[in-house]
């Protein structure tokens, strides 16, 4: 990896003073109550009332009326309340408060409660791109051809790979070289981008190496690297926060090289620090 600078992926929430210091916002066109649906998430309901979603833990937190946010199902009313002086977000259980006196039995149509955060929300953010140095790409197997009379690959083709003898994982992804990170202030190469195109699982090992891909985000070419997949990478966990102090750093790339950045797209930074004071 690139050892010069230090260079992270990160997701643009563009976050405000009062973000950083836990200050919940609600919308002020917020509905008074809502009615729980089957396909809700927590993500989705918090969205109707917060604006900004990803700190619905502020308003779940320390209620007494929901001993697990995680545990809402369709028919539950949530409605707005004041605990210990602060707004938040309450459960009235099909608009009786006398249920939650006595022990009760509650029928409802799905027995699996609503999701934290839909995996779709998150996905793009998961397969992000690596950043690499220039002899890890060059020393990275690369694919030779595809099984069939096929130009490009995708889902469901197996592709042949030079030399993947003893691997470390039987998961791997795919990765186009892309363009240099270079300092704007010294024109020094920082790293290299590693663009994602899909993953694959091998099929045999050998020289070449037959995969079989399992997804894509763009086609794959020949000459495309491999590289093994870590599932200590991925997040199946996820609840993004704002952090805890301020962080500053110098764009250096944006992913997909487009010309004007906003919420939800990724940005390259390099010498990310926390301010202290």
């Amino acid at each position: 990896m690139a050892s010069k600078a230090i260079i992270g992926l990160i997701l643009s929430l563009t976050f405000s003073l009062s973000s950083l210091a836990d200050v919940v916002k609600f919308k002020t066109s917020h509905p008074t109550s809502y009615v729980v649906v089957k396909g809700d998430t927590l993500w989705d309901i918090s969205a109707k009332f917060l604006r900004d979603p990803w700190q619905w833990p502020n308003v779940w937190k320390h209620n007494g009326q929901i001993k697990n946010p995680h545990l809402i199902y369709p028919g539950d009313v949530i409605t707005l309340c004041f605990v210990d002086g602060k707004l938040m977000l309450c459960v009235d259980n099909e608009g009786d408060d006398q249920r939650m006196l006595y022990p009760h039995m509650r029928s409802t149509d799905s027995d699996e409660a609503i999701q934290m955060i839909p995996f779709e929300a998150i996905r793009p953010y998961l397969s992000s791109p690596k950043v690499v140095s220039k002899d890890e790409l060059e020393k990275a197997p690369y694919i030779i051809d595809f099984s069939g009379e096929h130009l490009v690959a995708g889902a469901g083709d197996e592709i042949f790979v030079r030399t993947i003898l003893k691997p470390e994982y039987l998961a791997y992804s795919t990765y186009r070289p892309g363009d240099a990170y270079i300092d704007p202030d010294t024109d020094e190469i920082l790293g290299y981008e590693a663009i994602y195109v899909g993953d694959n699982v091998i099929v045999h090992l050998g020289d070449p190496a037959t995969l079989r891909i399992l997804s894509t985000d763009i086609e794959v070419r020949r000459g495309d690297r491999v590289m093994p997949t870590s599932e200590k990478d991925i997040a199946f966990n996820y609840s993004p926060k704002p952090p805890a102090k301020f962080i500053q750093g110098s764009i250096i790339s944006v992913l997909n090289g487009v010309q004007e950045i906003g919420t939800y797209d990724i940005i390259i930074l390099r010498n990310v620090h926390e301010i202290t004071s």
